[in-house]
């Protein structure tokens, strides 16, 4: 009885020991898709894009287990309107009004960028978001979108054996844009 009692005093002191979720801190909302053709869900914050301007960015995150970042989908200039939005080649530190993208895979605990994606762009891909909800006055947005991304073969890769193309379909996302 008394090693219970001294158990039943241990264990919440052990619970007490836990990581702080960090996942939680700046994201609010989540985006779903299927990414390569497998059900795919990630983390979302959403900011006014800077320093152009130009509308709002998105910040799509998947952390392992051990709160370790392990993916990024970086979608930028996204327009403060209810439509449909070409994503484009364009690099994030151009100035322009043009919607654009990139994903990263990363390794070590989750500071160590692994492999770029670019957006791929042809005739037969369809890369896309739309925002299907805004509100101005509470900053939620939802919406959907569609993307393929191609490796950057010129930047030396981590895993040689990694897929050259990632896809996201049928991708959908709900957030609310931090002021």
């Amino acid at each position: 009885m008394r090693y219970l009692v001294t158990l039943l005093l241990i264990l919440p002191l052990l619970q007490g020991c836990k990581p702080d979720p960090i996942l939680l801190q700046g994201y609010k909302g989540e985006v779903t898709a299927v990414k390569n053709g497998r059900p795919w869900r990630a983390l979302i914050r959403a900011v006014p894009s800077e320093p152009y301007g130009y509308g709002f960015d998105i910040n799509v995150d998947v952390y392992n287990e051990y709160q370790f970042l392990r993916e990024s989908l970086f979608i930028f200039r996204i327009p403060y309107k209810n439509q449909w939005n070409i994503i484009d080649t364009i690099d994030a530190h151009t100035d322009s009004v043009i919607t654009g993208a990139f994903y990263a895979t990363v390794q070590e605990d989750g500071d160590v960028i692994d492999n770029i994606y670019h957006v791929f762009n042809a005739v037969d891909f369809d890369n896309y978001i739309t925002v299907t909800h805004y509100n101005e006055h509470t900053g939620e947005v939802s919406g959907e979108f569609q993307l393929t991304t191609i490796i950057d073969l010129s930047r030396p890769q981590h895993y040689p054996n990694a897929v050259d193309t990632i896809r996201f379909e049928h991708g959908k996302f709900t957030t609310v844009i931090r002021k």
